[in-house]
């Protein structure tokens, strides 16, 4: 979780509002192939649910923002 602002050269600003949530996704080498493809349509879908993206905008530790994105299936 960032505390404070998140500022990266280079990048392209599309609507002129700042990015509120930023993931990374990671996978061990051995699940490679498509694996980050599923999890990324999965949190996809779940961040189009305007609840659920409010309650991940609230979270206020490391614990609870894994709480509520271990809850994406």
């Amino acid at each position: 979780m960032l505390t404070i602002p998140l500022k990266v050269r280079g990048m392209i600003d599309l609507d002129g509002t700042d990015a509120k949530i930023i993931f990374m996704i990671a996978v061990p080498e051995k699940a490679a192939g498509d694996a980050h493809l599923r999890i990324l349509q999965m949190l996809s879908r779940k961040l189009m649910n305007d609840s659920f993206r409010e309650q991940l905008l609230k979270v206020t530790s490391k614990q609870e923002a894994f709480e509520l994105l271990d809850t994406i299936q």
